[in-house]
């Protein structure tokens, strides 16, 4: 996965995990900058599509994450 993208998903579920405003604030205003950086890089992609293909992605991301990263021993 793309090193950037790893990063924008994180921050984001930094935020929605994040249990008080503050906390949720300080995640919100991370991920809005990191896709802030990544739409000066790519001035055609509007940040609504920048959003939906992270909330997309989210999904995935958060399955692989559950994954264990080898084969459990036979019994």
């Amino acid at each position: 996965m793309n090193t950037e993208l790893e990063e924008i998903l994180k921050a984001y579920d930094s935020f929605r995990e994040a249990f008080d405003d503050d906390d949720a604030a300080h995640w919100e205003a991370i991920y809005e900058s990191l896709l802030d950086a990544v739409i000066a890089r790519h001035p055609r992609v509007s940040k609504e599509a920048l959003r939906r293909f992270t909330e997309t992605e989210y999904r995935s991301w958060l399955l692989a994450q559950e994954k264990p990263s080898s084969l459990p021993p036979k019994a």
